[in-house]
């Protein structure tokens, strides 16, 4: 857990406490079995709020909201977190979205997403469909899916639309054949991905 004090700096990548913090936990989840972990923390008014894993910020979808964690003392906020932002303004009409917010949010909030993925220079755009919690009573930890505990529809469709981009291409999809048609404008582009069961790796 980590506090939004003075003394706590997190949105600074190069700092000991950022650094040693999140190099510790994430090779104590590994020993776990775990692929990562996510680090709660408190704010000055006493709020218990998820911050971001330990190399990747996080966004999460509920009832058509696109929530992630705002800029603060808190979490170092990412260039790969600035750039969905950036994706989410231009392309929420096309996904269904109400509305994209930077908000703390809880850790309830999270288990009770209808999705939630990361983001980041190494984590690209990641679904997480399962996050477990440790319960003290019974001294071990216990699985909970987001969602139907699958990448859902936004997840899917920012994953896809961040390596094409990425890769310098926006291509819309020929329904006939499921494969990459004439290159079109992004809007249309995620249209397509939205409406098209594209495998998630791709």
């Amino acid at each position: 857990r980590v506090v939004e004090e003075p003394s706590t700096i997190c949105n600074v990548k190069s700092s000991s406490n950022y650094q040693g913090l999140r190099t510790q936990l994430k090779n104590l989840a590994r020993l776990w079995g775990y692929n990562d972990v996510i680090i709660p923390g408190v704010t000055r008014d006493g709020q218990v709020i998820v911050t971001e894993m330990s190399g990747a910020n996080l966004f999460l979808v509920k009832d058509g909201l696109l929530i992630t964690t705002p800029p603060s003392r808190l979490i170092l906020p990412g260039l790969t977190r600035d750039n969905i932002l950036t994706l989410a303004k231009i392309i929420a009409k096309e996904l269904g979205l109400k509305g994209v917010k930077e908000e703390y949010f809880t850790i309830e909030q999270m288990l009770n997403a209808d999705e939630l993925f990361a983001v980041g220079s190494a984590a690209k755009v990641t679904p997480v469909c399962q996050v477990d919690t440790y319960n003290n009573a019974k001294n071990r930890f216990e699985p909970n899916s987001i969602g139907n505990g699958r990448p859902g529809k936004v997840t899917r469709a920012f994953q896809a639309a961040y390596f094409f981009i990425e890769r310098g291409e926006a291509f819309a999809f020929d329904h006939s054949n499921g494969r990459p048609a004439k290159p079109t404008v992004l809007t249309e582009f995620v249209d397509h991905v939205v409406k098209v069961d594209i495998p998630a790796s791709r």
